[in-house]
């Protein structure tokens, strides 16, 4: 009598995990129907929940969808190992840019994760192949339309990586899965065969390489439920074609004056870098950094550094190269409130960088950082003779 009422309830268990696949499945099929031939405005509208859908239904499957019972229009394909399954489509916009649609799939978390790349320049004929390669525990993905790449994702684990540090909201495991991050990213960059990859198809990731093929750095920022931020990176070296990786461990609550500081790796004025300027003088090569620091819940920093390297190859962070009115600093350094936002840019048709001017927003707040903000007058650091002088009150015009 056990037996057989445990039969029936392993009979019942499958045919409702089945139903509940199936009853996915057909919403899945019956969303991409209708935002496929939706207009630009109802695919947006719809977007992400597609998306949601789209790795709930993948999930459910717990296994390989074969293409022939997928989504019309979509490509399917995975590795020999079985442990990881693309899913990717083409979707035409009539005005904005078209977009690619790629989900990736890992059978040993039972995880998918999907995602889109605007494709700005549009495809006349569609004909994606998907390849995936791997080697060393790492695996790679290529998406191309006829020879054009469409997508590069070197290695797929920091995608798994990347998607569960958003999910943790702030909570502590984001800092061992930080870690984890970095000791990935550290892999990509000693390959020479990826070290020239900008890594632009990881979201959350930002990835700078100098003009001379040198120097790569790539930064990320961890904020905490509290709002406290916390800085992580990675910079890559090339030196006679043999590249080092250089882990960067945020240290800028320990430094008693950064602005006048030569920092190593290892104690680093954290900040995510988003523009890298590399300069030269008299043989002397220095490549300058933008960076931004979310800080706390009070106040954002922004940040002008330079790096330079050592005859080794070894970076260092800070040079004495930025005069400000006769004070000369190692790095620019501007601390402002939590609620204003602050301008800081290369102009490249000028050579220089420009920036709001921050003042208190009044008087009784001088020196105390989180209550200052643009003043609406803009400051500007012009390059003259291997040196970033600061001018104060600068007219900027066509803004």
């Amino acid at each position: 009598m056990l037996r057989q009422i445990s039969c029936i309830s392993l009979l019942f268990l499958f045919l409702f995990s089945g139903s509940g696949y199936a009853q996915t499945s057909n919403r899945l099929k019956s969303a991409w129907d209708s935002f496929r031939n939706s207009d630009d405005n109802e695919k947006d509208f719809r977007f992400n929940s597609f998306l949601k859908l789209l790795e709930q239904s993948i999930e459910e499957k717990t296994g390989i969808i074969p293409e022939s019972d997928f989504l019309g229009g979509w490509k399917v394909v995975d590795n020999s190992d079985k442990n990881y399954s693309i899913y990717t489509t083409y979707v035409d916009f009539e005005i904005r840019p078209d977009r690619l649609i790629y989900c990736i799939y890992n059978s040993e978390r039972n995880q998918a994760v999907a995602h889109f790349k605007e494709v700005v320049e549009s495809q006349d004929e569609i004909d994606l192949s998907i390849v995936l390669e791997s080697l060393d525990n790492v695996t790679s993905l290529v998406v191309l339309n006829s020879r054009e790449e469409l997508l590069h994702i070197p290695d797929l684990e920091v995608v798994f990586v990347l998607n569960e540090m958003i999910q943790s909201r702030g909570r502590g495991i984001v800092f061992s899965l930080s870690d984890s991050l970095k000791s990935r990213i550290e892999l990509l960059i000693q390959n020479s065969s990826t070290f020239d990859n900008d890594f632009a198809d990881y979201q959350g990731l930002s990835t700078l390489i100098s003009s001379d093929d040198k120097l790569k750095v790539v930064t990320w920022n961890v904020e905490e439920r509290n709002g406290d931020h916390h800085l992580y990176g990675v910079i890559g070296v090339k030196n006679e074609n043999v590249v080092r990786a250089y882990s960067l461990d945020d240290k800028s609550g320990e430094i008693p004056t950064p602005e006048y500081a030569v920092l190593k790796p290892e104690k680093w004025f954290g900040a995510v870098y988003y523009e890298l300027i590399t300069e030269a003088f008299k043989g002397d090569v220095f490549y300058t950094l933008l960076g931004y620091n979310g800080n706390d819940a009070f106040s954002r920093i922004r940040v002008v550094d330079v790096i330079t390297l050592s005859k080794s190859g070894r970076p260092r962070f800070g040079a004495l190269i930025f005069d400000d009115h006769g004070r000369t600093k190692r790095r620019l350094i501007y601390e402002y409130s939590n609620q204003a936002n602050m301008m800081l840019r290369y102009e490249n048709r000028g050579n220089r960088i420009v920036m709001d001017h921050l003042a208190p927003l009044q008087p009784m707040y001088e020196g105390d950082r989180s209550y200052y903000g643009p003043d609406f007058s803009y400051d500007v650091l012009e390059l003259k003779k291997g040196k970033w002088i600061l001018e104060k009150n600068v007219e900027l015009r066509n803004r």
